[in-house]
């Protein structure tokens, strides 16, 4: 005899992301991600450098933080697409309902 049908938790999730569709998905899992980590590392990198506040005024900070802000929200986006990838191929072609 067996017990009641378990439910997966992680398929769930999945097709609420899935019904979302991918475009949100890449946009909020990749490059929602991605700005704030750039900031970040961009902030790191001038602490560490020594600068002080007057920092703020230079044009190639903005330049920089652009930079990474495009990059990184790239790479998130990348990211979030081989998850979506990973997830459909992990719940879709299982064979499950």
């Amino acid at each position: 005899m067996t017990g009641p049908a378990k439910i997966d938790p992680g398929r769930e999730r999945w097709e609420r992301i899935r019904q979302g569709g991918l475009v949100p998905y890449l946009v909020s899992r990749g490059v929602l991600r991605g700005l704030p980590m750039a900031a970040a590392v961009i902030a790191v990198v001038e602490l560490l450098s020594g600068a002080g506040a007057e920092r703020l005024r230079d044009p190639d900070l903005y330049v920089r933080l652009l930079v990474a802000g495009a990059l990184f929200s790239v790479g998130g986006a990348v990211s979030a697409w081989a998850r979506w990838k990973g997830m459909a191929a992990r719940y879709e072609d299982d064979g499950g309902p």
